[in-house]
């Protein structure tokens, strides 16, 4: 797989020049499977976490993750980066992240996803910013 360059903080991903524009709430969904990378995420979670507070059904959940997997395309050997857990909700299988490029970005608040790379790597980048909840997304662009 080809590196993805994840900048949550404009909403857009990006590998090989090409720069893809992402929904806010489609970002969200992916900065936090990418902060529970290797874990199986609910339905119930995301809706509780990206969603908070806004009455959609589980098919807004649905959409998003298909929207993700469209946009990432294959990981290796033609797998999927999220895989659907039956009964269970979806987990990000493909490893996460600090970017580390140059020049940086004007943050420093980039990933990348990676079949190479640690996720303890990603969450380490994070500094504790903002007054999210637990799972440390405050409208889209604080994480804990």
């Amino acid at each position: 797989m080809q590196d993805w360059r994840v900048d949550p903080w404009l909403d857009e991903i990006s590998r090989n020049g090409q720069v893809v524009k992402l929904e806010p709430r489609t970002m969200r969904t992916l900065v936090y499977l990418a902060l529970h990378a290797g874990e199986v995420v609910s339905i119930d979670t995301l809706l509780a976490e990206v969603w908070g507070g806004v009455v959609v059904t589980p098919d807004s959940v649905y959409q998003t993750v298909a929207t993700l997997r469209r946009t990432l395309g294959s990981g290796t050997e033609g797998s999927t980066h999220i895989v659907n857990v039956p009964r269970r909700g979806y987990r990000l299988v493909t490893p996460v992240t600090q970017w580390d490029s140059t020049p940086a970005p004007r943050d420093g608040r980039s990933f990348r996803l990676n079949r190479y790379c640690s996720v303890a790597a990603f969450c380490a980048c994070w500094p504790a910013a903002g007054q999210g909840g637990a799972s440390g997304i405050d409208g889209g662009t604080a994480l804990r």
